[in-house]
């Protein structure tokens, strides 16, 4: 299925943060199977901050999946 630009560009982050292969990197991909932390957690909450202006979002807590996360853009878009 396309992705629309915000699915590429949090997939793309994602992919490049972690160091892993985009396509490693699906809407139904659990953060912690990708290696999610609490060191990549504080940076994956830096690059919200940097790339959509997103700073400490409501909800942010209950994020399991990149499409949560990108769910949880979209409301402050």
């Amino acid at each position: 299925m396309p992705r629309d630009w915000l699915e590429r560009r949090v997939c793309d982050g994602i992919a490049g943060l972690y160091g892993i292969a985009p396509d490693q990197v699906t809407l139904a991909a659990r953060l912690i199977d990708l290696g999610t932390d609490s060191l990549r957690f504080a940076e994956l909450v830096l690059w919200l901050h940097d790339r959509f202006g997103i700073a400490e979002p409501d909800g942010l807590e209950s994020v399991e999946t990149v499409g949560d996360l990108v769910g949880l853009i979209r409301r402050y878009l």
